[in-house]
């Protein structure tokens, strides 16, 4: 079954629709919806472009065609652009409730406007309010991420991502997540087996938002910087040189005037930083070790 909406925007009555909605002052709904729904098509560069100015269009308050929606969505949305700019579904649930706004009220009294004032015939397979709200809802409603399927009643939410609740479960061991979880590289672990993988190889700790990986191990960012060599920033995996707070690769480990390579040499530090005694003589430094 087609929705009004669409049976409007393929019948060449996009102006037609929008003089109504002037009279009824609210025509930056289709307005909004058509750049809506044309958003999701666009290249990404596009729509890192098209996402502030749609914003911008239609849902800053300074806007003199704001669209009137929920206060929630519009701040969720305000977030999304800053942290998601250019993912394709950004607008999703923006297209929904406008989408509802004009099916609400609108679209019948057109359909009565256009049959009665206009002589106009009516749509092929024309269908009443209530079953448009249906038709809306089912080409809206959010497809579960583990079994692909439609979600009619309760789900789980995730990173914009839905599940029903059977299906939420644990990458490790198969289980429904039902306490505490975390989401990495598109799987999901119940806290359990999280733990038992994802904790720091310095200090055992769990690991929670970025961390990085050296070969099988993984590291907190803050643990991480004891393991990068001073000279050359470079991971260090293996035997290195520690000289007071500072650790080195061994080859790594050279004076910082002639590159000679100080293991087993006399040395000094100037400012923190290994030099041999000849190029520490002719600079005039004491020798100290």
């Amino acid at each position: 079954i087609m929705s009004t909406i669409d049976h409007i925007l393929q019948n060449g009555e996009v102006e037609t629709f929008r003089s109504f909605l002037k009279t009824l002052y609210c025509e930056e709904n289709i307005d909004c919806y058509l750049r809506l729904i044309a958003y999701p098509m666009l290249s990404y560069e596009d729509r890192q472009v098209e996402g502030p100015l749609i914003l911008a269009d239609f849902f800053s308050p300074e806007s003199e065609q704001e669209v009137n929606i929920d206060g929630f969505l519009r701040i969720k949305l305000e977030n999304d652009l800053q942290n998601k700019l250019g993912n394709p579904d950004i607008f999703k649930r923006i297209t929904r409730s406008v989408r509802t706004l004009m099916t609400m009220e609108p679209v019948p009294m057109y359909l009565d406007y256009r049959h009665k004032i206009l002589g106009m015939p009516k749509f092929e397979e024309e269908i009443s309010s209530e079953e448009d709200i249906e038709v809306l809802e089912k080409k809206f409603s959010e497809i579960c991420e583990e079994c692909q399927t439609e979600i009619e009643d309760e789900y789980v939410v995730s990173d914009d991502k839905y599940w029903h609740p059977h299906c939420f479960i644990c990458t490790v061991c198969g289980l429904v997540c039902t306490g505490k979880f975390y989401s990495l590289d598109e799987s999901l672990y119940c806290g359990e087996c999280y733990q038992n993988q994802y904790t720091c190889s310095t200090c055992n700790k769990l690991l929670e938002g970025k961390f990085h990986e050296l070969g099988n191990k993984r590291y907190h960012v803050r643990c991480k910087v004891n393991l990068e060599c001073s000279y050359c920033c470079e991971p260090l995996e293996g035997g290195f040189v520690k000289v007071r707070n500072e650790k080195f690769h061994v080859e790594c480990f050279k004076c910082t005037e002639c590159d000679i390579q100080l293991g087993g040499l006399d040395y000094i530090n100037i400012d923190s930083i290994p030099c041999c005694l000849p190029c520490a003589t002719e600079i005039g430094m004491d020798l100290y070790q």
